[in-house]
């Protein structure tokens, strides 16, 4: 204050009480004010119909007036009772402990290096102190002042219950909220099950932390929690519909950086066992690129997105709890440093080593059943180049499939980014794996479609890869009678399929639409996210591709009759897809998950499937 009584010290505040505790004086911009120094007047004061925080009020002395128009300058510190009441009630349900200790995370994301913090350098080369960090200082208020206005604002208008907050929108989603905890969201594992959740969790959450205990790759490259991308992977045409969804561009982004795209029934080479159907356009169309290529590109994607982290090198360890029955985030151990990182949300996408049987025993839970099958089908790959002025194959892919009891050597080979072609050779029913160049080369000649001659020409640019662990299980955790409340789980940790479908990316996109669907849902109907009914609701989201994949892996072991009789049945349609297009559009549908079961229920397809194909006269097997 100019005034030097108030200026000074404490004593002269103390002064004040004593003498003056109703005093007049200027703030240090020249504001006239009245300063209260006594807690008995400081409380009569809102109670004295001649005193006012609005400046309007001051209506004989144009001195207190404000300057700016009434609608800029309604605020709480220009305001009265009950507006101010009201008003301060509302501010106060965005600023509770909890929800402050929740900022946290978003701020120190928007003033990572990541955001561009920028350090001085004197003429002598030496480091000076931070420049002020302006541009992040700005992402964090406008970010903040975005997130608490909007909250305010909706729970003014009845939109929300109490304690819960509208969002600012951001790239990649709508201002939505979840329940009245809607603040983090954890998710464990940045394979494709995880980072698909991601991205629709951040439509949801104010913040989204995806953790990976490999180190994250910064180019497409294979990463040492992922073995099997080092094989051939395939995403359907609805997986490949879904993603495009979430993030869109996807495609256009992946044939920039040479993923081909290509019509699924005029480009495949499809070497059945009963034949080889000739070229087909199905308007369906498939892209094709390596499995490195494709998290990469959806891993930068999601990073881009505003709330959401990625922590690398990071393992969880275990869930963390606050009530039995409540999971409330997870514990980490980063080399030899353990921390607690809380969560409203606790997404498992850790993929075929979860742990989560373990965690959920150390609360009580009953162990879930598994239901598994192995087929002992193993892999070799090998990724090749086209040499200088060799042309490509006339096809964009070959598949061999393996077929109980007799067809036990198989192929799928693809053409990918960078003109190079990925090569993956099945083998199942006790036959070896190659291990070398010439054991890989020897073992494509024994097949009966165009790999061998095909990979004669080309130059090798990978080592031979081998990977066996194929089998199919489903982890029952919707049979479980209690589940914890903030926790699901998805993707390979919860239904694993033998890769060779296919299946595991697009199953996926599915989980993570659902996701989103029932997110929307609740947010409808203003409650939580019910992991158990999650649960329940995915189990049928995997039955049909669990059925695709298991039926044909039973026959290489003994089944009951319903599993030989489900053989038979798709047995008889891939023998007839070779000899009728119209069976092998709709099995094609039937395989990409473009068209469900039904599709084959037209009585013409079914009776041609059912009166069984012409033989083929030049079929044979390979059982070496």
């Amino acid at each position: 204050m100019k005034d030097p009584r108030a200026a000074s010290s404490v004593g002269a505040y103390a002064q004040l009480r004593e003498t003056a505790p109703v005093h007049h004086t200027t703030t240090p911009d020249g504001e006239p004010v009245w300063l209260i120094t006594r807690y008995a007047e400081a409380r009569a004061d809102p109670a004295d119909p001649r005193v006012s925080l609005n400046k309007a009020n001051a209506e004989t002395d144009a001195e207190y007036r404000s300057s700016m128009p009434r609608e800029l300058d309604a605020h709480l510190l220009n305001m009265d009772p009950p507006d101010h009441t009201r008003l301060r009630r509302l501010v106060a349900k965005a600023f509770t402990p909890r929800r402050v200790d929740g900022l946290r995370m978003r701020i120190q994301k928007l003033t990572s290096p990541r955001h561009h913090w920028r350090t001085c350098t004197t003429q002598s080369g030496t480091p000076d102190a931070p420049a002020p960090p302006t541009r992040e200082l700005q992402l964090v208020i406008k970010w903040f002042l975005c997130v608490r206005f909007r909250a305010c604002i909706r729970v003014d208008r009845g939109m929300e219950g109490p304690g819960e907050s509208g969002f600012c929108p951001h790239e990649g989603g709508s201002s939505m909220s979840v329940g009245s905890d809607a603040r983090h969201a954890v998710v464990i594992g940045a394979g494709m099950a995880g980072l698909a959740a991601a991205r629709v969790l951040a439509d949801s959450f104010e913040a989204v932390t995806v953790i990976e205990r490999d180190t994250l790759p910064s180019t497409s490259a294979p990463r040492a929690g992922v073995p099997q991308g080092h094989h051939v992977h395939g995403l359907l045409a609805l997986g490949a519909k879904v993603f495009e969804g979430y993030f869109p561009g996807l495609r256009a982004e992946l044939e920039q950086a040479g993923a081909p795209v290509w019509d699924w029934g005029e480009g495949l080479c499809a070497v059945l066992p009963n034949g080889t159907p000739p070229p087909v356009p199905m308007h369906m169309p498939i892209q094709t690129f390596s499995r490195p290529l494709l998290e990469h590109v959806l891993r930068r994607r999601v990073a881009a997105l505003e709330r959401v982290t990625l922590r690398d090198t990071l393992t969880v360890t275990g869930l963390r709890t606050a009530a039995p029955g409540k999971v409330t985030g997870v514990r980490v151990k980063n080399g030899d440093s353990e921390d607690e990182i809380a969560a409203d949300l606790v997404v498992d996408a850790s993929g075929r080593s979860t742990h989560l049987p373990r965690w959920l025993a150390a609360l009580g839970l009953p162990s879930p059943s598994t239901t598994t099958v192995d087929a002992q089908i193993g892999y070799a790959s090998r990724t090749y180049s086209y040499p200088d002025g060799h042309s490509a194959p006339p096809w964009m892919g070959v598949l061999e499939p393996l077929r109980a009891p007799d067809f036990r050597k198989g192929s799928y080979a693809i053409q990918i980014e960078n003109n190079t072609l990925h090569v993956t050779l099945h083998a199942a029913g006790g036959t070896q794996l190659p291990r070398s160049e010439d054991d890989f080369v020897a073992f494509a000649k024994t097949l009966r479609g165009p790999i061998a001659d095909t990979i004669a020409c080309l130059t090798p640019v990978s080592d031979v890869r081998r990977y066996a662990r194929t089998l199919n299980q489903k982890t029952a955790y919707h049979r479980l009678p209690r589940w914890p409340e903030g926790l699901i789980a998805l993707g390979d940790s919860v239904c694993t399929f033998n890769p060779a479908y296919g299946q595991g990316m697009t199953v996926a996109a599915l989980e993570a639409r659902l996701l989103e669907q029932l997110l929307r849902s609740q947010r409808t109907a203003r409650t939580r996210l019910d992991g158990q009914d999650f649960q329940k609701r995915l189990a049928r989201v995997t039955t049909f591709s669990w059925l695709m994949a298991t039926i044909p892996d039973r026959a290489w072991e003994r089944s009951a009759w319903p599993v030989k009789a489900g053989n038979w049945f798709m047995n008889r349609l891939i023998d007839t897809v070779p000899h009728d297009p119209q069976v092998y559009t709709a099995f094609s549908g039937l395989f990409h998950m473009v068209a469900g079961p039904l599709a084959l229920a037209d009585p013409r397809l079914l009776s041609r499937v059912l009166i069984g194909p012409r033989t083929a006269g030049n079929l044979r097997t390979t059982t070496a």
